[in-house]
């Protein structure tokens, strides 16, 4: 069972069609791909009708979304109702990923991050932490890039 439910039957369904998309993304079938990403979609849509909007669900689909401010939106959806830290961590995860690669405002970026570090077990190695330290390092570097881009004047003008 998932930390927010979800029997593991049910999820097993997903990994299933995941591991599919995942296949047909790494070889570049991009028709393959589409399939799968309809198939998991309709999986989660009936979870979604027998488990409600659940961070399991809602994080799934958000992270098979090609659209980052549905993503996003879906995200924070999924931290919005999770009422464990397993289900938020991995989401706020992947939200500061779609942050920091739209380059999104650095306040609200440098807060979710905050909480992340929270949540993660910071006293041991693991996957978790090396997820946040390398969210950290690009998001600074993302900011480092943003004020030389700022300080260098245009050399056009």
């Amino acid at each position: 069972m998932t930390p927010d439910g979800i029997s593991t039957d049910d999820w097993d369904r997903v990994h299933e069609v995941v591991v599919e998309v995942v296949n047909a993304s790494a070889i570049e079938d991009n028709v393959l791909c589409d399939h799968y990403k309809e198939r998991l979609f309709g999986i989660l849509d009936e979870l979604e009708s027998i488990y409600g909007r659940i961070p399991g669900v809602l994080a799934t689909r958000a992270d098979f979304t090609d659209e980052p401010t549905v993503a996003i939106a879906l995200h924070e959806e999924a931290l919005a109702v999770a009422i464990d830290p397993i289900s938020s961590r991995l989401s706020l995860q992947s939200l500061i990923r779609l942050k920091i690669d739209g380059r999104h405002d650095e306040t609200s970026t440098a807060t979710l991050l905050l909480e992340l570090e929270r949540l993660t077990d910071t006293d041991r190695s693991s996957s978790d932490l090396d997820e946040l330290r390398e969210l950290q390092t690009d998001f600074e570097r993302t900011k480092r890039r943003k004020n030389v881009s700022i300080l260098t004047p245009d050399p056009r003008v």
